[in-house]
């Protein structure tokens, strides 16, 4: 039972260099680099997807978003 998600952590890091699990961020380069390049892929694709508008699911645009918005908030967390 202590794999379950009811025992992760949930609060904030006690360092900025550290991710929520305690493990320290070193060389955060490559991960940067994935991030940014993943952002422009769906940020494009995204916008295929508006022009398209017609017989879209709203939900898809919506998943494209969230994906955006989660890989945003990431990258501002490890560009310190």
């Amino acid at each position: 039972m202590s794999n379950s998600i009811g025992s992760l952590k949930v609060d904030s890091p006690k360092f900025k260099g550290e991710t929520y699990a305690g493990s320290e961020l070193c060389n955060t380069h490559k991960v940067k680099k994935k991030l940014l390049n993943e952002l422009v892929e769906l940020e494009t694709q995204l916008e295929q997807l508006e022009q398209e508008s017609q017989g879209v699911d709203p939900s898809i645009m919506r998943s494209y978003k969230d994906m955006i918005h989660s890989r945003q908030l990431f990258f501002k967390e490890i560009n310190y």
